[in-house]
């Protein structure tokens, strides 16, 4: 019987692996791409990599889209995440942001990761949320997180396909530890201006 129940577990494996290109994007993922993960090594450069969570994809729809994002820094205290919605400038970033990390309460002074996701809603009414997750080793620090309802600047509803501008999606990416770094931008043309919202790095003084 135990042998009938292996060839079974290895027929419906081996019929899995025959028709993985069938399956869906979120069961194809490697374990990488769904955590993320960056090396621990890397600890004076800011690296920047998009990860998946599969679970919410099983009830993803046309309606429902989420970004994430991995921000390695080698120093916490010195970097901030900005954003901004509305109109946006063609070739630069918002000259005004709402800071999503309080300056009363600076991330750690040591490397550590920054994790962001960015959901967006148009099932029930234009919602839209950004979440902070830090993770620095051997520290206890708050979520923070935002959210906006009646979005209408939101550009993945819209009859134009969006301009979508961030790192590369199959790789890591190197920013610079100095001045704002565009994280991601999205957005379409609408009466001659550009509508959507932007995310960006922040590793100025906080002053």
């Amino acid at each position: 019987m135990a042998r009938l129940v292996m060839f079974c577990v290895a027929s419906s494996l081996f019929v899995a692996l025959l028709h993985a290109d069938e399956l869906p994007a979120f069961i194809r993922r490697t374990p990488e791409e769904i955590l993320g993960t960056i090396n621990p090594r890397v600890v004076e450069e800011c690296v920047v990599k998009r990860f998946f969570d599969p679970y919410p994809s099983l009830n993803a729809s046309q309606n429902r889209l989420e970004y994430r994002w991995r921000v390695r820094v080698p120093d916490g205290s010195k970097v901030n995440v900005l954003w901004a919605h509305g109109v946006l400038p063609d070739d630069d970033l918002p000259k005004d942001g709402r800071r999503l990390i309080p300056s009363q309460s600076p991330l750690p002074s040591n490397v550590g990761d920054i994790v962001i996701v960015v959901r967006a809603s148009n099932e029930a009414s234009k919602q839209f949320e950004i979440s902070i997750f830090p993770e620095f080793p051997g520290k206890t620090v708050t979520i923070q997180s935002t959210s906006a309802i009646n979005a209408d600047w939101l550009p993945y509803w819209k009859n134009e396909k969006p301009t979508l501008i961030h790192p590369n999606d199959e790789a890591e990416s190197r920013l610079a530890i100095e001045g704002q770094q565009l994280l991601m931008k999205h957005f379409v043309k609408d009466r001659g201006v550009n509508t959507g919202y932007a995310i960006w790095l922040d590793f100025g003084d906080d002053e």
